[in-house]
């Protein structure tokens, strides 16, 4: 069976569509047929139902059992390439931007300091593109903000944070804000932390609020928060990370008014990932244990 079969196989799984296949494989859509029926003359069995006039494709019932075998084949044919080299263990991490920059940091630098070589890909998408690598298998492990229902990915609650008010009061005193309706919502710097936060957001200040910005940036909520009397809902993790040693800016917890706790989702294929990535997986796994154990701001789902 020919690397080329299998590529041309699952993209055009991936697209169910002929011609938008070709077009990433920079193919024409005859030589893209052509090996798909080669493929399938090897196999003895039909894959895929080609729809006279349409560019779209269809399964058969052999084409969807195929999937598998033909992922597992790409992951082999890979691992395969990498013996003929001396590579050291590699990961490839997916991250939404505020788990990266006020969680996993730490973890990362332990890994460049570990003893142990890993060759570390660190890559900032939102979750639901983080669910599509992992799914493609073009990620190893991501961690996003929602639960999401997808194929052959399997979803774990890894650790929770909780979250408060960080308001930048300048060089006044400290103010005594106890109550959410005292904040002005047209100084907010908007972050959405999900649909539990966003309920609780409503509650205050209605679905109609006009923040001055939002953004899911953490560079761009520093910057921000420089300005007097702008403030944001962010983890108290983040308040620590980002603003703990500007005296400007001071932290509001409303108790039982409170925003309600942030989950963060760890994501992982279904099936395992190549053997040279298991290393770097399992020491990168051992690392956020021990650092959600340690860490008071985070809380074990």
């Amino acid at each position: 069976m020919k690397k080329e079969y299998i590529e041309a196989f699952l993209e055009i799984v991936k697209t169910l569509n002929i011609t938008k296949a070709s077009e990433n494989l920079h193919l024409t859509q005859s030589a893209l047929s052509n090996r798909l029926k080669l493929m399938e003359d090897e196999l003895g069995t039909q894959l895929i139902i080609r729809f006279r006039g349409n560019r779209f494709i269809e399964l058969t019932k052999q084409g969807e059992e195929f999937i598998e075998i033909a992922e597992r084949w790409m992951l082999l044919f890979n691992e395969t390439k990498k013996l003929k080299h001396n590579h050291v263990a590699s990961l490839i991490i997916g991250s939404v931007d505020s788990f990266h920059n006020t969680v996993l940091y730490p973890i990362y630098l332990q890994i460049s300091e570990n003893d142990t070589p890993v060759a570390l890909q660190v890559r900032t998408h939102q979750s639901m593109e983080l669910y599509k690598f992992i799914e493609n298998r073009e990620i190893d492990v991501a961690f996003v903000s929602f639960e999401r229902n997808v194929k052959n990915v399997v979803v774990e609650p890894i650790f929770k944070q909780r979250m408060c008010i960080a308001i930048n009061i300048g060089n006044k005193e400290k103010k005594s804000i106890g109550h959410p309706s005292q904040l002005d919502p047209s100084k907010e710097i908007f972050m959405n932390w999900g649909k539990e936060f966003e309920h609780w957001h409503n509650k205050w200040w209605g679905d109609s609020f006009s923040p001055q910005l939002e953004t899911d940036s953490m560079s761009v909520l520093n910057h921000f928060m420089n300005i007097e009397n702008n403030w944001a809902v962010v983890p108290v993790s983040t308040f620590n990370t980002l603003f703990s040693k500007n005296s400007n800016i001071e932290m509001c917890d409303f108790l039982d008014m409170s925003p309600p706790d942030r989950i963060c989702y760890m994501i992982k294929h279904k099936y395992n990932i190549l053997p040279s990535h298991d290393t770097g997986l399992k020491l990168f796994e051992q690392l956020l244990t021990d650092y959600i154990d340690n860490n008071s701001s985070l809380m074990s789902v």
